[in-house]
């Protein structure tokens, strides 16, 4: 338990320094490369969407590496540690037990799937707010002079709106996926396959 620990310890805390580094230099590079773009470039390209790209674009990047790589590490390894204990305890069983995997994938990839397209859609309304924003303070005295605030506030609700329900629908897809994935991980947790593997083996 000490020595798992201690190992689980070492690769969390290298992981997220490497993740910090890369996302150090990215954010770094990223900025240099607007400011020395052309304008062509930036009449293209919204403010808000640069402003994304630099700040919470990257820190996916970070939480990628602090909490999705080591996570993956350590399923890999665990998985076929259980899977190696599975085909010497009972090849029979074991087979029998990996006919469920293709749904697992399919089902996951699916699922991936449409979590990828809300969460892209998401991204992008983002970015659009957020330059929507940037625009609106530094007009807002255009703005005042025009007496367009009605106007600016109804379309930054509208923003709102859509981001919210996006969330809303990234949550409950997520909601569904923790839930399935929680009952394979109930049945890994426990000591039911391993008991049926013993009682197979005994009889």
């Amino acid at each position: 338990m000490l020595i798992g620990n201690i190992i689980n310890f070492i690769a969390t805390t290298t992981i997220s320094v490497v993740g910090e580094n890369v996302v150090y230099d990215l954010r770094n590079k990223l900025y240099n490369y607007v400011e020395h773009a052309n304008i062509t470039f930036h009449d293209k390209t919204p403010a808000g969407k640069l402003f994304v790209a630099i700040t919470n674009d990257t820190e996916d990047i970070s939480t990628l590496f602090k909490d999705v790589v080591t996570t993956f590490i350590k399923d890999i390894i665990l998985i076929i540690a259980i899977i190696a204990i599975m085909i010497y305890f009972s090849l029979k069983l074991s087979i029998m037990a990996f006919i469920i995997i293709p749904f697992i994938i399919i089902s996951s990839v699916v699922l991936t799937k449409i979590l990828k397209k809300i969460h892209d859609k998401s991204n992008t309304v983002r970015a659009k707010h957020n330059s929507f924003l940037a625009e609106s303070i530094y007009g807002a005295k255009i703005i005042k002079i025009f007496n367009i605030q009605k106007e600016k506030n109804k379309e930054s609700e509208i923003y709102t709106k859509k981001f919210r329900d996006l969330r809303a629908k990234t949550r409950i897809y997520r909601s569904i996926t923790s839930r399935y994935y929680d009952s394979f991980r109930k049945s890994r947790n426990s000591n039911h396959y391993v008991d049926m593997c013993i009682s197979y083996n005994g009889s």
